[in-house]
C-alpha cells in the first residue's frame, strides 16, 4: 500500500525507467514528447483524497520552459480553475535545483533549472467553479536537471 506523495513518485520514477528499458531493449519507436504523463488519484479508504496529473521532464542547467497549470474534465476536455476563493499553493522541493517563476495569473509560469539535481513542483488548485466553495485538486511537476554534457573535446593550446 502506497504511504505518501514521495513513494509515488518513487514507483513512478521507476515505471518510467522499465518503460525506457523496454523501448531500448526491443527497440522500438516511440513519439518523442517533452514530457511524460500520468495521471492519479490517492484514496484513503473509500475516499478520494487527492486526484491529478503527474508529469516528469528534463531539462539541462540553465535551461527555461513556460508552463500553463490547466484543469482537465474527466473526459479530458480542458476546464476552468478557480483562483478567486482560494490561491494555487505551489511547492518547491528543491529551491536550488529549480526556479518557479509564477505570473499574476497563478496558473502560469517559468521554471528555470539552476544545478543538477532531482526537484519536485506540486500544485494544489481549487476545481469547484461556484463561488465560496472548494474542491481541490493537484498537480505535480517531477524535474531532473541535468548538467550539460561536452558535445566535442578540443585542445586549447597557449
Amino acid at each position: 500500500m502506497v504511504q505518501n506523495l514521495k513513494e509515488i513518485e518513487v514507483r513512478v520514477s521507476r515505471l518510467y525507467e522499465l518503460l525506457d528499458e523496454l523501448v531500448a531493449r526491443f527497440k522500438l519507436k516511440v513519439k518523442k514528447k517533452e514530457a511524460k504523463t500520468l495521471h492519479f488519484v490517492i484514496y484513503a479508504g473509500q475516499k478520494r483524497i487527492a486526484e491529478g496529473e503527474y508529469v516528469m521532464i528534463t531539462l539541462n542547467v540553465g535551461e527555461s520552459k513556460n508552463f500553463v497549470l490547466v484543469g482537465k474534465t474527466v473526459g479530458g476536455k480542458v476546464a476552468s480553475l478557480d483562483t478567486h476563493d482560494v490561491a494555487p499553493v505551489y511547492v518547491n522541493s528543491n529551491p536550488g535545483a529549480v526556479d518557479l517563476l509564477l505570473n499574476p495569473d497563478k496558473l502560469s509560469g517559468k521554471i528555470t533549472a539552476l544545478s543538477a539535481g532531482p526537484a519536485t513542483i506540486h500544485c494544489d488548485v481549487d476545481a469547484d467553479l461556484d463561488a465560496g466553495q472548494t474542491r481541490i485538486i493537484s498537480a505535480v511537476l517531477d524535474v531532473t536537471v541535468k548538467a550539460e554534457e561536452a558535445a566535442t573535446a578540443e585542445f586549447v593550446v597557449t
